[in-house]
């Protein structure tokens, strides 16, 4: 029963966009009895009542009936012709067409036998109540829905220098001619026979008859062909064929051809992306039917119980690589898009080059298609791309390979270099990393907000002092508590992984690495410290005791490593072990300068959108102070020398993990 009219609250089901993803998901929905008996709310703000595109792919007959498109199929070619470069015969597989329309209409008729309703507008907003009780605000109006399944387009996060943002933009008449002009057995995918104009250009043409055909002119490039441009080149394009047509539709599309990270956050397992903005869009071509086919049919599955949810299938990372590095080369060399394209399918069978688009192919197939390919262009992009990649890793390679030169120092009895390095990294990147909070919390600089500002840092941190004053056991404690945060808090923001509760975990683990690794000089540090209790230092002696603290935080480290797989925490993990045959000061300065405050530099740098120079200009006037705090500690005091640094280094550290706190806050809402 489709009910249009009807405004419930409630919703079992909702659909974020009526596109090709939600429609193909829905046909599954409905055939397999997962929406009967349901509510479901579609939010759309088109009415989807006309041809706005066409979707096309290329299968075998049996996977087309695998997938359930039989149905949807309007048209289909078995010859693919490349420009006048050569025609070949993709069998047994086809390559099919399918109307926005016909899709459209086939998703709407289905669901008139279900519980629906149409809401034509945008979605403003989502307030996430349980796992699976979500609020959607439409313009004036507010939802609740238990499933939801959002095809919106996708927002891409900034692009790294090793990625591109292109678009692919198309426009296409449907036309006819009076003469019979067109070969209804073959589809023509790319002809190069046209202006490149700076870009990479190409027409696509798609005969329905011998008198009716789609007529697309498509463009890869950092600019998006204009309407006028395009008319321009299909009217002269077109006149060579037949210059007695009628023009029956126009078509127009822009596809992003984008190898960045597409932004989405985890609202709940209830709540998935689909399409496009679950990355089912093959960055290189645009094709993405098939994908969002499969995607249908595997959520449909996990509906009926006949898979697991986690049972994801994994592409090869190779495919992003390549991915990568033709979109870097059409951005960078964009003339150079004809050659490659052309050279591609005239020294590759077609065949190979649609298994290797739809990433079908082994490693030695790839292989053997990119020795037919310019080779210098590809070799010069792929070493730029593979550089920047280790230069990216070096977050935690740098501070693996500092522990390994830091052994070997130790053991050739020349740690004085070691301790030179560290205490350099340590009054640059580590105390400079720290002296930037002005920059974090205030607008406008004026002598009187950089004064207010400065009293009240420094107040957070003599009032830290009285604490220690007063009650030792709890200063430490706190301090162990807001440093395992902070630390935790750097490196998730690094590795992109939301999870509060797993960030704190993971600066608790990294701390008890260092300081649980080397009990006995922790001990001497704490005796150093005064007022800390006895007990503490006696349980921490006990030897049954501290190996259980050893292996916990261990064992938790490596469950983090693997459920969110992420090979920098067991490359972090595994230095910090190996610091264990290093002094404690060492182990701590390893992983503060070069991975907490690189890390916490680098943020810095991208959130303020400031050089590393200026940032470090800035942070002059309050890493000298600090300085001047901290090395006094050490040389002016005769006694309780580390003790006392280490309460000075606390105090300081407070306000600082406060402001860094408001600083991620601030740049996760941008």
């Amino acid at each position: 029963m489709n009910k249009t009219n009807t405004h419930y609250q409630s919703y079992d089901f909702a659909f974020i966009g009526f596109g090709a993803a939600n429609c193909l998901l829905l046909l599954r929905l409905i055939d397999t009895g997962v929406l009967r008996n349901k509510s479901i709310a579609v939010i759309e703000p088109s009415s989807k009542t006309k041809n706005d595109r066409t979707f096309c792919f290329w299968s075998t007959e049996k996977e087309l009936e695998e997938l359930h498109l039989t149905d949807l199929v309007s048209h289909s070619w078995n010859k693919i012709e490349i420009g006048n470069i050569k025609t070949t015969n993709i069998h047994p597989m086809r390559y099919w067409h399918v109307r926005g329309i016909d899709l459209y209409e086939l998703t709407r008729n289905k669901l008139e036998k279900e519980n629906v309703i149409y809401i034509h507008s945008y979605l403003s907003s989502v307030d996430v109540v349980s796992s699976n009780q979500f609020e959607l605000k439409i313009e004036e109006r507010t939802i609740t829905a238990k499933n939801v399944f959002d095809s919106r387009p996708p927002d891409y996060k900034k692009s790294e220098k090793n990625e591109s943002h292109l678009y692919q933009s198309f426009f296409g008449w449907n036309i006819s001619t009076k003469e019979n002009c067109f070969d209804a057995k073959k589809m023509v995918m790319m002809d190069f026979n046209i202006p490149q104009n700076n870009f990479t250009q190409f027409m696509y043409i798609l005969p329905y008859s011998a008198t009716n055909s789609l007529i697309e002119v498509t463009r890869f490039g950092k600019e998006k062909i204009t309407e006028d441009e395009a008319n321009t080149l299909l009217k002269k394009y077109i006149n060579k064929i037949s210059p007695n047509y009628k023009i029956n539709e126009v078509e127009k599309g822009i596809i992003p051809m984008s190898s960045a990270q597409i932004k989405t956050d985890y609202l709940g397992e209830n709540w998935i992306n689909m399409g496009a903005r679950n990355n089912k869009v093959k960055c290189t071509t645009g094709f993405a039917f098939h994908e969002m086919a499969k995607e249908a049919m595997l959520i449909s599955a996990q509906f009926n119980g006949t898979r697991n949810k986690s049972n994801k299938p994994n592409k090869p990372n190779r495919f992003a690589f390549y991915d990568r590095l033709l979109l870097k080369i059409l951005s960078k060399k964009p003339e150079k898009g004809k050659l490659i394209f052309e050279i591609l399918f005239s020294k590759v069978p077609t065949i190979r080059v649609l298994n290797f688009l739809q990433e079908r192919t082994k490693l030695k197939d790839d292989i053997l298609l990119f020795s037919k390919l310019p080779k210098f262009i590809f070799i010069k992009m792929a070493v730029n791309d593979i550089f920047y990649n280790i230069k990216k890793k070096s977050i935690v390679l740098l501070p693996l390979f500092i522990t390994l030169i830091s052994i070997l120092f130790y053991k050739l009895n020349l740690e004085n270099i070691v301790l030179f390095t560290l205490i350099a990294g340590f009054m640059t990147i580590g105390l400079s990393h720290g002296a930037l909070d002005h920059l974090t919390k205030l607008k406008k600089f004026t002598i009187q907000s950089i004064s207010i500002f400065t009293v009240s840092y420094i107040s957070k941190a003599v009032l830290y002092g009285v604490i220690w004053f007063i009650t030792p056991d709890i200063a430490l404690l706190g301090f162990l508590l807001y440093s395992a945060f902070h630390f935790g808090q750097a490196d998730f923001k690094e590795w992109n992984i939301k999870s509060n509760f797993s960030s704190f975990l993971w600066g608790v683990i990294v701390l008890s690495q260092i300081l649980f690794f080397h009990t006995t000089e922790l001990i001497d540090i704490l005796a150093q410290i005064p007022g800390i209790t006895s007990q503490l230092i006696k349980k921490l002696s006990k030897t049954d005791f501290y190996l259980f603290i050893q292996i916990l935080p261990l064992l938790s480290g490596l469950y983090l490593g693997i459920k969110y797989k992420r090979k920098e925490i067991i490359i972090t993990l595994t230095y910090l072990l190996l610091t264990t045959f290093l002094p404690l000061l060492v182990s701590f300065g390893i992983y503060f300068t070069f991975q907490h405050s690189k890390n916490g530099w680098k943020h810095l740098k991208q959130g303020l959108d400031v050089s590393s120079k200026d940032l470090f200009i800035r942070s002059i006037p309050f890493t000298s102070l600090a300085s001047i705090m901290l090395m006094s500690s050490i040389f002016v005091l005769e006694s309780n020398q580390w003790g006392t640094f280490f309460i000075i280094l606390s105090c300081l550290s407070l306000p600082h993990v406060a402001s860094m706190h408001h600083f991620y806050l601030a740049i996760k809402k941008e």
